[in-house]
């Protein structure tokens, strides 16, 4: 039986369930974020079906340790990308990717991104 929340009224989820679902909606997020549809990241992802997928992103079952590279591949991040499962308090997951994809870039070409980004948090601070 699960117990209750700290405030005391909602029950709290096992540490299990509650990895499933973030991994479920970070693998969506990822995948929206790629353009891909679940057919579309199957294929790329080794010839996952796209049900299978369906299955992962809405928890109902948890993809393996395999599964997850090939996912990750897939969608050209890091397995460490695809199972940050931060709180919801943390930044948009989809920092993480785009993080992933500035990491791959000649060092020359990071610090161009940087410098753009970071004129851009200076003008909207404004």
């Amino acid at each position: 039986m699960a117990g209750l929340s700290e405030n005391g009224t909602e029950p709290r989820r096992p540490l299990e369930e509650t990895i499933r679902l973030r991994v479920g909606q970070r693998l969506r997020v990822l995948r929206e974020q790629c353009g891909l549809t679940q057919k579309e990241l199957g294929a790329r992802a080794g010839g996952i079906k796209p049900g299978e997928i369906s299955r992962y992103e809405n928890a109902h079952r948890s993809p393996s340790l395999e599964t997850m590279a090939r996912l990750s591949e897939g969608l050209g991040v890091s397995v460490s990308t695809l199972v940050d499962v931060q709180d919801s308090a943390s930044p948009d997951p989809g920092l993480g990717a785009l993080n992933e994809r500035i990491r791959t870039l000649p060092s020359t070409d990071q610090s161009k991104v940087i410098a753009v980004i970071e004129a851009l948090v200076r003008e909207l601070e404004r």
